[in-house]
């Protein structure tokens, strides 16, 4: 017997009465047999229930639910019609529907197993596992077996009960050991507590059981990443990739794999691939959005952030995200209105509160940003964030006793976290509480034992005990661990300044500054302490005041400026050549790019030329320097000297004409093109005011701590997100400015002689030349000369007055050297009165130099004179040299010092202790002894 039924079911009529619409139909005639017997009719309900499983058969749901419904008015009895609805049910995503049936269907049969395993599984569908755990365990006290054993194991996992969840999928796996489903669960499972290694292994064996199993590879890739295999992820993913390509999340997983290995264009294609294939998507575009962020890309990240705000107006982790790329982008006032309407949206969320400060301490804002922390730690009592954030706060406005409450606070909640400690360090340093600074040191060096950090604090709280030495070998390690690490670098150039090694000290403050513009002004009072000890007090001068203008109250360039004020006005004016008869150097081919440059003279105090220079100098210097006064005067040409290791980078240097200028001097252009020579700085005046900038809390807690106790907090922020330098000059609410622009002021008027023009045709035009200017007219009663103004005395008689001065030099020395004691000869050119002393070693300590890094020692003591101090090992006189061995660490080499005459070495012997001065040399091989030419003992 059949069945027929041509009913058409929509959605609408499966609420109606079936049984009413199948009596309204005509009846059916009964089948005849082959013989024309009649074939046993069946019950209706039964009838019924064969027509459900043909439509299920055919995949029409809605005819099948229709035909279950008249077979249950016709008897509502039946369980297993109840059973097959759920089934139909859950197949057309009608989870409440299906659970409510299967729930009948148990009342009336409650040992059914099959309709637990269904029911279990809905309610995992429909986000109930507590109760679908129930139903598992239910099957499982009768009938263990692997479907049950794998559906509770799901329900664990959702209650977040781990490890119940492994046990579950362990004995799936030992009950039907081919399920690569269990593999897979349990490699999630894995992958969820970090162990890496025997995730990838049960999601290698899932996919080899099941190669179409996508999820297996993503997974196995996410672990890949774990363990760092970036290359094994990206191959996973692009396997993933072909089985379901246009799975959108496997995109997006792909090209964060890819950015991670530095793939970035190859990244954003997928990236942009998926939003095409779902541009509806707000978390696609979140997910680009932070990838833009992570890249720098900021713009591009606010775009992506706010059209996804446009799709979900309201979502807290967006607009929170958006905040924290416009605080890095330099935006503080928009930064700070996100946060603030998230803070609306929900007043008790701590991350709110915590980007609200962050946008407050990064603007200057230290008390503000505290209030902001306070709040946060309201939300959450617990969280070590909030204290330690609000101490950092405290520590900025110089609040220490609160600073140092708060990292105690943190470290009580968790003293497995070296951020507070570190805190309470930095807090313990500033108050001068050494003891307790040494403590925590300590415990950091056991937390982070590899961590640079812990060497720089160690380094500052050896400085502050005056151990130099030890300090200069902790904050070297810190520099070695992380080149780039600006408070090691700045902190070691302050020690190599209490240790008078000014070369190095410029050498640290210049790589330090380029990291962080925040030593720019440390920077330029270092330059300018070593061009003062060159001599060079116009360059020195001109440091110390962009210095000050930089921070108006930095001690360091007000002593350093009264030195080198004082040290030039001591010292003898030094005669002035003629510049055209100067031969250039490597910094004026550099900056000319052809070796040559147009000699700038100054024409009229009054009128001036704007310099459009384009030059490589730290952010904080070119924010804040402004113009001084200066009288023009002609240039000094600067005394030939030693250049130390690590010189200034050249700088590219052009000087654009403005026919309004507004600077202090105008440039003429002279046909000869020589060397250029800065003017001579006599401004040494800057009237600063009280600085209320957000730098200037990181200035020095005491005059006398240099650099060491700057408030570069990079120690504070390993864990948030990196802020550009230009966050931190614009937005909230302004300050005053951190300085009083200085007004130039209008140079003494003096008598002017306007001179001669000369005979000669004037030059052709060059590139060096200005627009061509009105002749000036000669003044009356003019009688100089031409050949004294073009050339000047000393040039002219020069060579006649020199030859026999350094003749009558030359013998003087001779006759000494002859007729007089050698012992005195030797104590009149020594140190003291003959050259300086750039370096005081121990001769190990110069012989470290050299074993450490031969070709940059060999740079750095070329032909500087050195005093090093020692044990004599071995003394060498004969015709042809006469030298000395000082002792050294190494065992065969040590340091030879070469002496001018046997004389010298007249009553020394092995094992004195001697003071030596020589000129250090470079040394052509590393296995060999290093040199000092030109020896004389300190008596």
């Amino acid at each position: 017997m059949t069945h027929d039924s041509d009913v058409c079911i929509k959605r609408g009529s499966l609420r109606k009465n079936p049984l009413a619409q199948l009596l309204a139909r005509p009846p059916v005639p009964q089948p005849k047999g082959a013989e024309g017997e009649t074939v046993p009719d069946f019950p209706t309900a039964d009838r019924h229930l064969l027509a459900a499983d043909e439509a299920i058969g055919k995949r029409q749901y809605e005819r099948a639910v229709l035909e279950l419904d008249c077979a249950l008015q016709l008897d509502p009895s039946r369980a297993d019609a109840f059973a097959r609805r759920g089934d139909v049910w859950r197949a057309l995503g009608h989870t409440d529907e299906a659970i409510a049936d299967y729930t009948a269907s148990l009342n009336l049969d409650p040992e059914c197993e099959s309709v637990y395993l269904a029911r279990g599984r809905v309610l995992l569908f429909a986000g109930r596992p507590r109760e679908a755990a129930s139903d598992f365990s239910r099957i499982l006290e009768r009938n263990p077996n692997a479907a049950a054993f794998l559906g509770r194991g799901q329900a664990n996992c959702l209650l977040g009960d781990r490890p119940a969840a492994k046990t579950d999928f362990t004995r799936v796996i030992e009950i039907a050991p081919e399920t690569a489903e269990a593999y897979l669960q349990r490699g999630i499972v894995l992958l969820a507590e970090r162990e890496y290694a025997s995730a990838v292994a049960d999601l290698t064996t899932a996919s080899r059981l099941n190669p179409f199993l996508w999820l297996a590879l993503a997974r196995r890739a996410e672990a890949y990443t774990g363990l760092g295999q970036h290359d094994c992820a990206v191959a996973d993913l692009t396997s993933a990739l072909r089985l379901d390509p246009k799975n959108t999340d496997i995109l997006v997983d792909l090209a964060e794999a890819m950015l991670r290995l530095g793939r970035s264009d190859a990244a954003f294609l997928n990236f942009n691939e998926a939003v095409a294939l779902n541009p509806r998507s707000a978390v696609l575009l979140f997910r680009r959005a932070a990838a833009y962020f992570a890249c720098g890309r900021f713009g591009e990240a606010e775009t992506d952030l706010t059209e996804a705000l446009v799709r979900e107006p309201g979502n807290l982790e967006l607009l929170c995200l958006r905040g924290k790329v416009r605080l890095a982008n330099g935006s503080l006032d928009l930064s700070l209105l996100d946060y603030e309407e998230a803070a609306r949206l929900d007043p008790n969320l701590a991350s709110v509160h915590y980007g609200r400060g962050q946008v407050y301490l990064t603007g200057g804002y230290p008390d503000e940003a505290a209030v902001c922390y306070t709040q946060a730690i309201e939300c959450a009592p617990d969280a070590v964030e909030g204290y330690y954030e609000r101490g950092r706060c405290f520590l900025r406005a110089h609040r220490f006793e609160e600073a140092q409450a708060d990292a105690t606070r943190a470290i009580e909640l968790d003293p497995s976290n070296p951020d507070p400690r570190r805190l309470r360090t930095e807090v313990a340093l500033r108050t001068e509480q050494l003891d307790e600074a040494a403590i925590d040191v300590a415990e950091l060096a056991r937390l982070t034992p590899n961590h640079p950090q812990v060497h720089y604090l160690r380094g500052k709280l050896e400085y502050r005990r005056e151990r130099f030495d030890a300090a200069l070998e902790e904050l070297t390690l810190a520099v070695t661990m992380c080149p780039t690490y600006a408070d090691a670098l700045g902190a070691r150039g302050g020690v190599f300044r209490a240790l008078e090694r000014h070369s190095e000290a410029l050498a640290d403050l210049a790589a330090a500054a380029q990291h962080n513009a925040r030593y720019a002004a440390e920077y330029l009072v270092q330059r300018g302490i070593v061009s003062g000890g060159r001599g060079e007090y116009d360059l020195a001068l001109a440091d110390l005041v962009v210095a000050l203008q930089i921070n108006p109250g930095k001690s360091s360039a007000l002593r350093a400026r009264e030195r080198v004020l004082s040290q030039r006005d001591s010292s003898p004016p030094v005669p002035r050549e003629n510049p055209s008869h100067r031969r250039t150097d490597p910094a004026d081919d550099t900056m000319s790019g052809t070796g040559l440059v147009p000699l700038l003279r100054v024409v009229s105090p009054r009128k001036t030329a704007r310099p459009a220079a384009s030059a490589t100098v730290p952010a904080a210097a070119t924010q804040s320097a402004v113009p001084t006064t200066r009288t023009p005067v002609t240039p000094t040409p600067a005394a030939p000297t030693n250049r130390s290791v690590n010189p200034r980078p050249p700088v590219v240097l052009t000087v654009a004409r403005d026919p309004e200028p507004e600077n202090e001097f105008e440039f003429e252009t002279k046909t000869e093109l020589t060397r250029v020579t800065e003017p001579r700085v006599t401004s040494d005046k800057v009237e600063p005011k009280a600085s209320t900038s957000p730098e200037s809390d990181l200035e020095t807690v005491s005059d006398d701590d240099l650099v060491l106790d700057l408030d570069v907090e990079s120690s504070d922020d390993d864990d948030s997100p990196a802020v550009s330098a230009r966050a931190k000059t614009r937005s909230v609410p302004q300050k005053s400015p951190p300085f009083e622009l200085v007004k130039p002021v209008d140079p003494p008027k003096t008598e002017k002689t306007r001179p001669i023009p000369p005979k000669s045709p004037p030059p052709a035009p060059s590139k060096y030349s200005e627009p061509p200017r009105p002749t000036p007219q000669p003044w009356p009663n003019t009688y100089e000369p031409d050949e004294y103004r073009q050339k000047g005395i000393m040039e002219k008689y020069g060579k006649i007055v020199l030859l026999p001065t350094g003749l009558i030099v030359v013998v003087g020395l001779i006759l000494a050297s002859v007729l007089g004691d050698p012992k005195k000869v030797n104590s009149a050119t020594s140190v003291d009165d003959g050259f300086k002393v750039s370096h005081k070693l121990t001769a190990d300590e110069y012989w470290k130099e050299f074993a450490k890094e031969n070709r940059a020692a060999g740079l750095k003591f070329n032909e500087l004179f050195v005093e090093v101090t020692g044990k004599i090992k071995q003394v060498n006189s004969d015709p042809s040299k006469n030298t000395i061995i000082l002792e050294t660490s190494a065992n065969t080499l040590g340091i030879e010092c070469q002496f001018a005459s046997k004389d010298a070495l007249e009553g020394v012997a092995v094992g004195d202790q001697v003071v030596v001065v020589g000129m250090g040399t470079t040394r052509p091989k590393p296995n060999t002894d290093v040199v000092l030419l030109k020896c004389r003992f300190r008596r």
